[in-house]
């Protein structure tokens, strides 16, 4: 909110365009947006959860749910900065799960044979590891592979929290965004 506040004084937008008029004056290619939807797995035991002292696996439906009862107490409690705590807690949890690595996967098979240029946007720097393997740019790599996918020499690049407003990636023929989760669960009673 207050970076936003900052660039709006320093640097106003000096005009403003909307999607269309982009598209019109070829600022912005034409694109379509498709939204895969899944349901969180309750088959595998693989989230750590519990204490210190007592700790066990549980599944990411089960963890979802635990951590959706953690933030309907903190907004009750009425704690400062609980809530947002809880809130942040839940979304980092979601942004990072294996079963959408899963449908990651299973995307990329199904495009796989039309060698379409996809950039991927992942929650972790694991998560693009595990996808993209050396193909990746983050904020422990160099430009070097960012540099090969703008010049066309390799079709999958994976990003973690690396490319920021500015850069230019010419020819990309899909995006995927693994990171980011909007959930749409209906809330514990």
């Amino acid at each position: 909110k207050d970076k936003n506040t900052l660039i709006r004084f320093i640097c106003p937008s000096c005009f403003e365009v909307t999607l269309e008029e982009g598209i019109l004056l070829k600022i912005i290619i034409e694109f379509e947006l498709y939204v895969l939807s899944f349901d969180l797995d309750d088959t595998r035991f693989v989230i750590p959860s519990g204490t210190k002292k007592k700790p066990f696996m549980t599944t990411e439906l089960r963890h979802y749910k635990a951590l959706t009862k953690s933030l309907q107490r903190a907004t009750y409690m009425k704690v400062d900065g609980l809530r947002q705590a809880m809130m942040q807690r839940r979304t980092q949890f979601l942004s990072k799960l294996s079963s959408k690595v899963l449908l990651c996967k299973d995307v990329i098979k199904a495009t796989m044979d039309k060698e379409e240029r996809t950039l991927l946007f992942f929650g972790s720097i694991e998560q693009s590891v595990e996808i993209c393997g050396e193909n990746v740019y983050n904020s422990t790599t160099t430009d070097e592979k960012l540099t090969a996918f703008c010049n066309e020499e390799i079709n999958f690049l994976g990003c973690c929290q690396a490319l920021n407003e500015g850069k230019n990636i010419p020819n990309v023929d899909q995006s995927i965004i693994v990171g980011e989760t909007t959930t749409v669960y209906e809330e514990l009673e």
